[in-house]
């Protein structure tokens, strides 16, 4: 297997919850931005017939009409569905220049799931224009020299027997 192929792919498509109203700025070149945190859920049973719930929170952002879009229809506790880019970043904190990094959601639409009935007729989440990557250089505090997160060989699944999984 040493000459895995892997596509050139990064596709995020995830339901869950906005945990916190979205914040929306403006950058130097009069661009918008708007971040959030999402909390995805998953519960499960375990062998015992206990029932567990795990929670993981991710970062969105959305830039341009994506961010307007963001700002105007999802508030705290809105269930949404969310297609974008997994995206990571790294930076030197200013207060004590530790080096932080985090991984992030590259938003390119937002799917309402439970609308409210003023909300009858609007669009579907707003698509991109155009093809617009952000890159580093649109998003505060990133180093140029972030680079993306290489695929790993395998799949750590595989060599789990089937009646060992949880659920």
């Amino acid at each position: 297997m040493p000459n895995l192929i892997f596509p050139d792919l990064n596709f995020v498509l995830i339901a869950g919850r906005v945990v916190a109203d979205p914040e929306l700025r403006a950058t130097p070149n009069g661009r918008y931005v708007s971040r959030f945190r999402f909390a995805y859920s998953r519960r499960y049973k375990l062998a015992n017939g206990e029932l567990k719930e795990d929670r993981l929170f991710i970062d969105v952002v959305a830039w341009d009409k994506q961010a307007d879009y963001v700002k105007q229809y999802l508030k705290k506790g809105r269930a949404i569905i969310i297609e974008g880019q997994l995206r990571y970043e790294e930076w030197e904190s200013r207060v004590d220049g530790v080096k932080r990094s985090r991984i992030y959601i590259l938003l390119r639409r937002a799917t309402l799931l439970d609308r409210l009935p003023s909300e009858q007729g609007i669009e579907e989440g707003v698509p991109l224009e155009s093809d617009y990557e952000a890159t580093a250089e649109h998003i505060p505090n990133v180093s140029d020299s972030a680079e993306d997160i290489e695929p790993t060989v395998g799949n750590k699944w595989d060599s789990i027997p089937e009646d060992d999984v949880p659920f």
